[in-house]
């Protein structure tokens, strides 16, 4: 049987719950109760079933479970609960699935920390930001059933790469509504696609974004690795860092000419990436932006001025690689900063 966590309001609900032939829960914990309290896992009763007396899940530590890693295999959290604490689950090694309630409105830094086996979680609609490394060293592919619609999963807040719960780049699944995200469009009024929103989403094959949206967040759609084909319309100004690495289904890109900037490793390691286009409005180009495109042949840039060029934008790309740029601007290309080092493949573009 599955370790999981269950609530009772009373101990005269848990003991109906035990009579009436249900199995045990490995853990429980019963809220209204003159019971002795037990903070701690290894504090409650011994024996198959261990009950966590009078704990709120709203006050779970990083030690609650500090000796249960290995028997705890569920985690279904139950309804009421609004807050859960830091590291709250932290280190849980043998946690498979998560369940978070309609309700939730803030999970703790590291919450999920460090739990190698967990590849199922429940979202609610009510959780708007997940900022403190929630899922830190949760590897396996995952997942996710949200029950809101994609303009509630656009609009939480990942604060960074471990907060997003696909910390994989393969085997990701994201269900919103029950049916597995596949195709995305961007609804009309967003203007900001956030940072991580689309994060390791390998199911995902085509993007449209409406003309609401300016700029395009830091690892936006980075490790979406079917992703096809997409549309970026000339509403977005930037194209943040790591927008679409590791999207190795890309074979084409044009950005168009809206775009000032091109964020470091913004299509790192696009290895099915053939030709780009770069409008003459992008003024700068960031490090290892399309560095590991290995089927890079051909970049056209129509900037008369060399953008501002990071460092090995372009190292790991095809050994035919050429950049074509405007006639007049050659030998300014040839010259410039970190342009130098690819003036051997610089050509002018053909009237």
């Amino acid at each position: 049987m599955a370790d999981y966590l269950k609530k009772f309001a009373t101990q005269a609900d848990y003991d109906a719950y035990i009579q009436a032939g249900y199995p045990k829960p490995n853990v429980s914990y019963i809220e209204d109760t003159d019971e002795t309290i037990f903070t701690n896992y290894q504090d409650a009763p011994a024996g198959p079933d261990r009950v966590l007396l009078g704990v709120k899940i709203d006050d779970f530590t990083g030690t609650t479970f500090a000796t249960a890693t290995g028997y705890i295999t569920e985690a279904y959290i139950p309804d009421g609960v609004t807050v859960i604490a830091q590291r709250a689950f932290a280190s849980l090694t043998g946690l498979v699935s998560v369940r978070i309630p309609d309700g939730v409105t803030a999970i703790g830094q590291r919450a999920f920390q460090s739990c190698p086996k967990l590849a199922y979680i429940s979202i609610p609609a009510s959780l708007t930001s997940l900022d403190n490394a929630q899922f830190e060293q949760c590897t396996l592919p995952k997942t996710v059933s949200y029950s809101g619609d994609i303009s509630g999963w656009m609009n939480i807040a990942f604060g960074n790469f471990w907060a997003n719960p696909f910390a994989s780049v393969e085997g990701n699944h994201l269900l919103i509504g029950g049916t597995e995200l596949t195709e995305v469009v961007i609804p009309a009024g967003v203007t900001v696609i956030k940072d991580y929103t689309f994060k390791g989403l390998d199911a995902l094959t085509s993007v449209t974004i409406s003309d609401s949206v300016t700029s395009i967040g830091n690892g936006a759609f980075t490790g979406c690795r079917g992703l096809t084909s997409v549309t970026i319309p000339d509403s977005v100004t930037s194209i943040g860092e790591s927008a679409f690495s590791a999207c190795s289904g890309l074979t084409s890109m044009t950005i168009p000419d809206s775009v000032t900037s091109i964020g470091g490793s913004a299509f790192y390691n696009c290895s099915g990436l053939t030709s780009v286009t770069i409008p003459d409005s992008v003024t700068s180009i960031g490090s290892q932006a399309f560095f590991g495109g290995s089927a890079l042949t051909s970049l056209t840039v129509r900037a008369t001025t060399p953008p501002t060029l990071g460092n090995n934008a372009f190292n790991y790309t095809s050994s035919s690689l050429v950049i074509y740029v405007p006639a007049e601007a050659v030998e300014a290309y040839k010259a410039a900063a970190n342009w130098s080092t690819y003036a051997s493949r610089i050509q002018a573009i053909a009237e």
